[in-house]
């Protein structure tokens, strides 16, 4: 799902991206549970339903830079209820050329 993430100036590895299990959370405030358009009353049980089949499976959370940040939250609350321990934020790196810039 296409979302303008936020800018981190360190970000770590993402890990092995086929294993890990999306979660967005759009500017207009639509939230994508893989790649599946969902309500957010709807999440809990698709995580409790993902995490009974699947609970080592690492969960990472996309949230557009525009969105309240209580709706980030509410989502990562979400993935630790439902038992997911290895639960991350997707941010961007910022340009190469802002990164020189900063150096100077």
């Amino acid at each position: 799902m296409p979302v303008k993430l936020p800018v981190a100036r360190h970000v770590g590895p993402l890990g092995d991206v086929n294993r890990q299990l999306p979660i967005t959370v759009k500017e207009d405030g639509s939230l994508y549970f893989d790649a599946t358009v969902i309500r957010p009353e709807q999440l809990a049980e698709a995580l409790q339903q993902r995490h009974a089949a699947h609970p080592d499976r690492p969960v990472v959370v996309r949230g557009d830079e525009h969105v309240q940040y209580g709706e980030v939250v509410a989502v990562l609350d979400a993935c630790r209820k439902a038992g997911f321990s290895d639960v991350g934020l997707v941010t961007s790196s910022p340009p190469v050329s802002a990164v020189a810039v900063r150096r100077r």
